[in-house]
């Protein structure tokens, strides 16, 4: 039930969210995040994420971190990525903090290169 609640606010959420909180140009998804960050990273960083574990992912929280926290709108207000990233892992605690929305982009980033040849 907490968890259908926090979900319906985060709705209401993005329905009062306007054009100027955040820019229309931002990802909207997760997987739109991954996306940019696969053109934007040098091929030798990427390798590094991927041999690193998913335990020491916290390591990428300040450098690519504070990049998606800034250059995806998380510090003002892109709601429907952080919905997105939400949704993207079914049955954690729904995160609404920039800090914790850009590690789940980590997160999601990290799966898709060590599910993809």
């Amino acid at each position: 039930m907490k968890y259908l609640i926090r979900l319906f606010f985060l709705f209401f959420l993005a329905g009062s969210a306007t054009a100027e909180q955040a820019p229309s140009n931002l990802p909207k998804t997760c997987d739109e995040a991954v996306n940019i960050l696969l053109t934007k990273i040098a091929e030798e960083d990427l390798s590094a994420m991927r041999k690193t574990t998913s335990d020491d992912l916290i390591l990428y929280h300040f450098g690519l971190g504070a990049t998606i926290r800034n250059e995806f709108g998380l510090w003002v207000g892109n709601l429907s990525l952080v919905i997105d990233c939400n949704t993207a892992f079914p049955g954690r605690v729904l995160s609404f903090h920039p800090d914790e929305v850009s590690m789940l982009i980590i997160e999601h980033l990290w799966k898709h290169l060590n599910t993809t040849p």
